[in-house]
């Protein structure tokens, strides 16, 4: 997706900058052209718009002078480096700031400027918003992030299954019960890994992975660890719902370890 969209926009760079189709000032996203230093030396009106600024304004200015302080170095050097080479620039994603002080995330497609002899002398960029979808998906990994660190905190064995019954998460007490690491039971089906023996229901219904999709369960089980050992458990699993459809996405359950004498069992 990314070489497709990175040749899509140099290819229409390009026509835009011919001065048969001059069309760059009607262009529908951001675009400005630097010269081998860094100085922005075109910028059209919808790059103005992006920084909130007149186009005048940007003539003159550095590309990062507009960036987080803590980018600058790291954002121009990594630039005045790619003037040196003659590899054709990926694209990124880069920060700047609005003239009124707040940030914009950008994913930013380049193609090189060259002279008749095909040297670099510069950088066509045209700039793509995409503050809200980065911003949306940061707040999701620090939610993920939290709710991870929430988990590994919690005494008991907890083990977080999709609908389809492979293991997406598993916390340190789990390890530590069942003698898999995380990473090995991760993108397994619950069953191949734990093995039930037995089981037992309070209420003595049946025990059925339609049924923890649909309802919170409270069973004793027997199951094989990693060593191909007994361990007894009390299993409690709620199913992960879905707000939007209704649905089951999947299951959380917690394992709670009771005495019981481990036998080993043959292979």
């Amino acid at each position: 997706m990314v070489i497709e969209m990175n040749d899509f926009f140099a290819t229409m760079v390009e026509a835009a900058s011919t001065p048969e189709m001059n069309m760059i000032e009607d262009l529908p996203v951001g675009y400005f052209e630097l010269n081998r230093e860094g100085s922005i030396i075109r910028a059209n009106r919808m790059a103005a718009k992006l920084f909130q600024s007149n186009q005048e304004d940007l003539l003159g200015k550095m590309a990062w002078d507009y960036m987080p302080g803590d980018e600058v170095k790291q954002n121009r050097e990594a630039y005045l480096e790619l003037m040196l080479n003659d590899e054709e620039p990926e694209a990124v994603q880069r920060s700047f700031y609005t003239r009124n002080g707040s940030m914009r995330v950008y994913r930013i497609y380049r193609t090189r400027i060259r002279d008749a002899n095909g040297l670099t002398i510069g950088m066509r960029q045209i700039m793509l918003d995409i503050t809200e979808s980065f911003f949306a998906h940061e707040e999701v990994q620090r939610a993920r992030m939290w709710l991870e660190s929430v988990l590994s905190s919690v005494a008991e064995a907890v083990i977080v299954t999709d609908a389809l019954g492979f293991v997406r998460y598993v916390n340190e007490a789990t390890e530590q019960l069942t003698g898999w690491k995380s990473a090995e039971m991760t993108g397994k089906v619950i069953e191949k890994v734990l093995p039930l023996l037995t089981y037992q229901t309070l209420d003595g219904s049946p025990f059925t992975a339609r049924r923890v999709l649909e309802k919170r369960c409270k069973v004793l089980a027997t199951m094989l660890n990693r060593d191909r050992s007994e361990v007894r458990v009390e299993m409690s699993t709620a199913p992960i719902m879905d707000k939007e459809s209704g649905t089951a996405s999947g299951v959380v359950t917690i394992l709670r370890p009771m005495a019981f004498p481990r036998v080993s069992v043959a292979s």
